[in-house]
């Protein structure tokens, strides 16, 4: 309650300053909660998005994991170590994350373009935020090729061999 009162008060000390009509105070905070409900939708929206691109990265790498078995099998068979399974995993999902990054700096950066033509204050190149959003994907890659990851590597060499 104690922050209702305060952005109350902020608001009407600003509006205080341009016009002494209480309608106004009240357009003025409404606008301040608009802004705070668009920006923490833009956050649902962003999380959403974070959750389906792992999600989608989990079934690619899953989905190869399993047509996989087999030579995963012979390659432990032969002498392969866990560390040798979770590099070729791991190399075929970083592959899709370096694509899939650069699309997005690429898409991204283009919108920025037109948004910054349009719109005040847009930059067209934040380094700082495609760093995060590349940085950001590429824990949520780890994260989303864990398990598949974890599967290849308890391949039973006998059983792989077996099941063809």
């Amino acid at each position: 309650m104690g922050s209702l009162t305060g952005r109350r008060s902020a608001c009407t000390c600003w509006h205080s300053q341009v016009s002494h009509d209480a309608r106004a105070a009240d357009t003025l905070e409404g606008t301040g909660c608009a802004r705070c409900r668009a920006n923490h939708g833009c956050a649902l929206l962003s999380g959403f998005s974070v959750l389906l691109a792992a999600v989608g990265l989990y079934g690619v790498v899953a989905f190869s994991v399993a047509g996989r078995r087999r030579e995963f099998g012979v390659r432990i068979a032969i002498g392969a170590g866990a560390a040798r399974i979770v590099r070729l995993v791991l190399s075929y999902a970083s592959s899709i994350v370096v694509v899939g990054s650069l699309m997005g700096v690429t898409g991204g950066y283009a919108l920025c373009r037109v948004l910054e033509s349009r719109l005040y204050g847009v930059e067209t190149l934040d380094a700082r935020s495609y760093a995060m959003a590349v940085g950001l994907f590429a824990i949520t890659a780890i994260v989303a090729c864990w398990l598949p990851t974890r599967r290849a590597t308890l391949v039973d060499a006998i059983s792989a061999l077996r099941s063809e």
